[in-house]
């Protein structure tokens, strides 16, 4: 199975997201900000993440992907 990455800007926080969707475009997990941690973390926790990565792509790696996440969405500016 197929997963893929999306970023998105969040019209409601000011804020960029990382969307990991399937091919017929399923939300599957999410990267946003949490305000508690100030930092990008998954929606479901890192354990569920893992958990779900590894079901839609073998080889996942929960990690990862969020510290490669945390780094493009750092960097992303609001859409004009």
């Amino acid at each position: 199975m197929a997963l893929y990455t999306d970023p998105q800007w969040n019209q409601r926080t000011g804020r960029p997201e990382m969307h990991f969707v399937n091919q017929q475009y399923d939300l599957i997990l999410r990267i946003c900000w949490d305000e508690a941690e100030r930092a990008y973390c998954y929606d479901q926790g890192i354990e569920r993440a893992q958990a779900e990565g590894q079901f839609w792509r073998p080889g996942f790696d929960a990690e990862q992907e969020l510290k490669q996440a945390r780094k493009r969405l750092g960097s992303m500016k609001p859409p004009k």
